[in-house]
């Protein structure tokens, strides 16, 4: 998503959620989702996933890498995250987001916890 047109972005979210609905129909049930929050995210990218995914009754939770719950975007805007990534049981979750935005995707690369879940997801397959 980082770095392209606002309809692309949406087209892809879009896309994200469609797969994981077809998957409810299918054989595999994707039912809980975590989405990674850092200082200086793009707002867009991580609270448009959160508030479509919920749209489609499916379980998001915004997960806190600041060791506090309140995430500032990469334009001042301040929300609140459901969870703090040390707090979380990350074999409870199907999936996981990592929204862009700068600086936060250098503080999301920067964690300790996402890399060792992306490395664990990405070796699940």
């Amino acid at each position: 998503m980082g770095g392209s047109a606002p309809n692309q972005d949406m087209a892809a979210i879009h896309g994200f959620v469609r797969k994981i609905m077809q998957r409810r129909k299918g054989q595999r049930i994707m039912s809980k989702i975590g989405i990674f929050m850092a200082d200086g995210c793009e707002e867009i990218e991580g609270l448009t996933v959160v508030d479509i995914v919920r749209r489609a009754k499916m379980e998001i939770v915004m997960i806190s890498i600041t060791g506090k719950k309140e995430i500032t975007g990469s334009h001042g805007i301040v929300f609140h995250a459901d969870a703090l990534a040390e707090d979380v049981d990350f074999s409870t979750l199907d999936g996981i987001v990592l929204p862009g935005g700068m600086p936060g995707t250098l503080n999301l690369g920067a964690d300790e916890i996402v890399n060792t879940v992306i490395k664990k997801f990405a070796a699940e397959g």
